[in-house]
């Protein structure tokens, strides 16, 4: 496997020079003329990387007009991450510091190393320019866009969202993406995160998360210690974030764990503003049902969200608990960024060391490697109890069974993949029961064809292995949406996925995937062989997974969304969301701007 290497490319006006440190340490230098291009001096990075053998993590650029230019390419054609670094700091610390102080941004397995300083996040400055996200946008969203940041900053309009984790799971994925373009639009809006606590995050994974899922019961019952240990340690976060807490105008709280900061911020600054975001299915079949763990739950969390402004929940309406105030509700997708590291396109150099890659971790667990041409389908989710993993390895035993009656020879592998998040304790327990469940006698036949994997935080690879597979699934029981669905149709994946929670508002049955009733292994086994079986089909399906996904759900159309929210809420405070979709209420304000944002 190649090594991953850090370094930094100057370049003036006679010639470009690269320097790396890995586990060699090359330099080059080349002459491209005074009329070099970033075409000619990315091809030679990359011409460098090769011949050294190299997979090169991250450059700073010093001494370039073409700085934003090059960083871009880099990011997309190269899959490097860009630093930008002055003459004047390179010649005071030398090559050897400027190469050690990129490298410090990443960890031992090259994943990113997010640091956070009074609990904010400090995103990545700098990877896509803003033209290039403009590019990805409709018109009228550009000229919404620009109108809704020139509102926000004449009204100098502070924000903060808070949630429980910095990397791990698809808020904060969401809130890389957003905060970056926030910065590009020199934008108020910061991302922070609540203290970390192993005792309080299962308390809040097991016991909240999963019981308003519907999937625990009375032994997940919330105690008294439970709750205290829980205020107690909202109480430590009330003090850390106090200062923050009077300087903003609009807090954003993601999900139920770092709820209990709400009444603490109206009591601090009674004229901010609060929106709650809900970005879980909530099974308010049960939590609407007195005398069930469900119900107590949900009205402990509820009892936090009293003096919120707004609710926003996912576009499903049976996701709102019917004691919230439906005047307060707005719905409003997920979303996704098409530039990021887990959808932008990967060159072929990149892509083989992530295979590489995975294949040494498969290697590290004693399972067999990936055949680089061989066919796979593919599942990516955090190891939850939610996400169906059990019925997925059911359902490739069931199209295993079916596929050794035909005359088909080969058989294509299963993997199953995803990483943990910080706030969440479950996943490592989670990932030992899987593999102890395919170790029973009724999976003989097919463990050696199943890869299942916990990775590191690195969106490439994720990318990589979805981008390589043949079908995508999706056998969550309960999801609020899981935008991986979309993540897979953008990359050309037909889709099988349950009809549970937000899956089926992606996938057009029969078009580019098929939905299937929940817990129904067998059916998901008969279409996982059709497009096995039928190449017209799958082909078809593909073609029709890139030309028919939500392009409603891009990183632009949330800062719109967040951009008017706020605004709305800071200028009127009569301001509801109605129980409307965020669409119809953008369009309430701006139809004289003829905005069409469906």
């Amino acid at each position: 496997m190649k090594n991953v290497s850090y370094g930094f490319i100057r370049i003036n006006t006679k010639d470009v020079e690269i320097s790396v440190m890995g586990q060699t340490n090359p330099e080059e230098k080349i002459n491209l003329g005074e009329n070099y291009s970033i075409e000619n001096i990315c091809g030679f990075i990359k011409s460098f990387a090769e011949k050294n053998q190299t997979k090169i993590g991250a450059l700073a650029i010093i001494g370039s007009d073409l700085d934003e230019k090059l960083a871009e390419h880099l990011w997309l054609d190269l899959d490097i991450v860009p630093n930008f670094v002055s003459i004047e700091d390179f010649e005071k610390f030398g090559k050897e510091k400027i190469i050690q102080k990129v490298k410090a941004n990443f960890k031992e397995d090259h994943s990113n190393e997010i640091k956070t300083s009074s609990s904010k996040v400090n995103v990545h400055d700098f990877l896509i320019s803003l033209d290039k996200i403009k590019k990805s946008a409709s018109e009228k969203h550009i000229r919404l866009l620009d109108k809704l940041s020139e509102k926000f900053k004449e009204k100098k309009i502070k924000v903060g969202f808070f949630n429980s984790t910095i990397s791990g799971g698809g808020v904060a994925l969401m809130r890389h993406s957003l905060i970056r373009l926030c910065k590009l639009l020199n934008l108020d809006i910061g991302w922070y995160v609540v203290s970390r606590n192993e005792e309080v995050f299962k308390i809040t994974k097991q016991k909240i998360h999963n019981v308003l899922h519907g999937l625990y019961h009375d032994e997940f019952k919330l105690t008294s210690e439970d709750i205290e240990r829980y205020d107690r340690w909202t109480d430590k976060n009330v003090e850390m974030f106090e200062g923050l807490f009077k300087n903003l105008d609009v807090f954003v709280i993601d999900d139920p764990q770092p709820s209990g900061l709400v009444k603490h911020i109206k009591k601090i600054n009674p004229n901010a503003k609060i929106i709650y975001r809900s970005h879980t299915q909530l099974d308010t079949k049960l939590i609407d049902e007195e005398g069930v763990v469900q119900h107590d739950t949900w009205n402990f969390v509820y009892s936090n969200l009293k003096d919120i402004d707004l609710f926003a929940s996912h576009p499903i309406k049976h996701f709102v608990p019917k004691n919230v105030n439906k005047e307060k509700v707005l719905f409003m997708p997920p979303t996704t960024d098409s530039l990021d590291g887990l959808n932008k396109e990967i060159d072929d150099n990149a892509s083989s060391y992530y295979f590489e890659l995975f294949n040494w971790m498969l290697e590290e667990t004693g399972q067999k490697p990936l055949d680089p041409l061989e066919e796979y389908f593919i599942q990516v989710a955090r190891f939850d109890p939610a996400k169906g993993i059990c019925d997925l390895i059911e359902a490739y035993r069931l199209f295993f069974e079916k596929i050794k009656k035909t005359n088909i020879n080969s058989v294509p592998s299963l993997v199953i993949v995803g990483n943990g998040a910080y706030d969440d304790p479950e996943g490592l327990i989670i990932y030992n029961q899987i593999l102890d469940k395919l170790m029973e006698e009724k999976y003989s036949l097919i463990k050696s064809y199943v890869r299942i994997a916990m990775v590191p935080f690195r969106d490439q690879l994720l990318n990589v292995l979805v981008r390589r597979s043949f079908v995508s699934l999706q056998l969550s029981h309960r999801e609020g949406y899981e935008v991986k669905v979309t993540e897979a149709l953008m990359k050309g994946k037909p889709v099988i996925a349950y009809d549970s929670g937000g899956l089926p508002l992606q996938i057009k049955d029969n078009i580019n995937g098929f939905v299937v009733a929940d817990f129904d292994t067998n059916k998901v086994s008969e279409h996982m062989l059709k497009l096995y079986q039928d190449a017209e089909l799958h082909k078809k399906m593909s073609e029709d997974a890139i030309n028919h996904y939500d392009r409603d759900i891009s990183t632009i159309k949330n800062l719109i969304n967040w951009l008017y929210l706020t605004t709305r809420i800071s200028e009127d405070k009569n301001f509801k969301g109605k129980f409307k979709d965020i669409n119809e209420l953008i369009e309430e304000d701006y139809l004289d701007m003829d905005i069409q944002v469906k």
